[in-house]
């Protein structure tokens, strides 16, 4: 559950980019092109210094993070919290037994219609049948013996499944001989299972009979790929009400908000100019699209991309160029290098993102990729030793040798990276620009999540896994 309302923070926190792992003691650059598109070029600069701008920002997102920390004195927290826990001592899961009638791999949704009842005596569920809908009761603490607490689901099916398939191997115990080396024999079995989709859905949770939060779905399916060509959800917590839209069959545009009584607290818009299927699928110049993501009214990111289609069509065709997803040889001379610069290019080339803020109507930085420097691995355990032969194998290579290979490959890998561009000609990376200035905000942050089990960690430095593993 308490994943559930990260969600609310997961757009802020990528925005910000606040876990950062770049030296701290990095400094500007000046950079005298500035980026930006059209679009972003009818948008002054605002006259504040990029330190000044950190102060802007923390206050406004502190703002952000005040208006989230009701959410734990909302009723429907503590029911929910105490449904959590009940979960996890009698486990529920789609496998089980108890939350579905049929035992075939097709998981219809009338199959988990029941009434399932907490049994404070025998601390595990008791299911009944119940047409219609998922309920369960059960006490207002942990350790109650009256049931109080109600969660009802219905839904309605659609005609169309989504699938899941997956590998397991067995283990057999027996090995074969490949090119002279001993090699595990598995035995292996697939598996797939399907889940009939909801056209649509509602939910509705109350405590002591009175309503603490409600759900509502629905969703029109263009095909059995599970792309919706509408959708709409609206989810109501106490004084919260998050909603979103979706319509990819007449004017392909998507909206979200997050709302804390008549106070914005988030809230998105995005629009496509072009064929929503074609894009999904990858295929041919599908058109335009922008978003702007709004927080507390105050602060926004927006961008645009132009063709998207074209876009995603370069960008696969770079992934085969330098073969990202060749482990053996990517990295090994300066293929990194090329490959992040290359994609940096590209996204630049088709898109242009900025921060703005709304109070004023002014733009705090653009943003732009850049490729950067990462790390170097050292491979020591290339090889392996032919015991027919008795040569060795260097699988980089692929070629066999006569002695025992004292040398070693060095990878050498680069990332892309977001670099925001201010006023004064200042350029500096994201994560070293939210490093620094920001200690309130990252404690309010922190205590915040703490409330539901989740804290910031300091990044570990990153270690060579060969020498862990020496």
């Amino acid at each position: 559950m308490n994943k559930v309302f990260l969600l609310f923070l997961s757009a802020f926190f990528l925005t910000f980019s606040l876990v950062s792992c770049a030296d701290d003691n990095e400094e500007p650059t000046n950079n005298t092109e500035t980026p930006g598109g059209d679009d972003d070029e009818e948008i002054p600069y605002s006259e504040l210094t990029p330190e000044e701008q950190k102060e802007r920002l923390q206050s406004d997102a502190i703002g952000f993070i005040s208006a989230l920390e009701g959410l734990t004195e909302e009723p429907g927290y503590k029911t929910m919290e105490v449904f959590s826990s009940l979960m996890e001592t009698n486990p529920i899961s789609l496998q089980s037994g108890i939350l579905r009638n049929a035992s075939s791999d097709i998981f219809y949704i009338n199959d988990f219609h029941g009434k399932y009842t907490w049994d404070s005596d025998e601390q595990k569920w008791n299911r009944e049948p119940n047409d219609g809908s998922i309920i369960f009761e059960f006490p207002t603490t942990t350790d109650g013996n009256t049931n109080t607490e109600k969660i009802e689901i219905s839904g309605v099916a659609s005609e169309y499944y989504a699938s899941q398939s997956w590998t397991e191997w067995e283990d057999t115990g027996k090995y074969e001989e490949r090119d002279g080396y001993p090699y595990p024999i598995y035995n292996e079995y697939e598996y797939t299972e399907s889940y009939q989709l909801p056209k649509s859905l509602t939910g509705s949770v109350t405590s002591n009979g009175k309503s603490v939060a409600s759900i509502s779905a629905n969703s029109d399916l263009l095909n059995n790929d599970q792309l919706p060509t509408t959708g709409t959800l609206s989810f109501i917590f106490g004084s919260y009400k998050m909603e979103f839209s979706a319509n990819a069959k007449d004017n392909n545009t998507a909206t979200f908000s997050l709302k804390k009584e008549n106070t914005s607290l988030l809230s998105m818009t995005a629009n496509l100019n072009g064929n929503a299927e074609k894009i999904y699928n990858k295929e041919g110049d599908a058109g335009n699209g922008n978003f702007k993501l709004i927080i507390m009214g105050k602060l926004a990111l927006q961008g645009n991309m132009n063709k998207i289609s074209e876009f995603t069509n370069k960008s696969k065709a770079l992934d085969k160029q330098y073969d990202v997803n060749n482990y053996r040889l990517f990295g090994l001379d300066d293929s990194s290098e090329k490959y992040n610069k290359a994609q940096c290019n590209l996204v630049d080339q088709y898109g242009t993102f900025a921060l703005i803020s709304t109070d004023d109507t002014t733009k705090i930085a653009d943003m732009k990729m850049k490729a950067i420097f990462s790390e170097t691995y050292e491979d020591h355990y290339f090889y392996y030793q032919d015991y027919n032969t008795g040569k060795y194998y260097d699988y980089i290579k692929e070629v066999y040798l006569d002695k025992k290979p004292t040398y070693f490959y060095t990878y050498t890998y680069w990332e892309s990276v977001p670099v925001l561009y201010f006023n004064d000609d200042t350029s500096i990376e994201a994560s070293v620009y939210f490093s620094k200035g920001f200690d309130e905000l990252l404690d309010r942050i922190d205590e915040f999540m703490s409330k539901f089990g989740w804290s910031f960690e300091d990044e570990e430095d990153y270690q060579n896994p060969i020498e862990d593993y020496k």
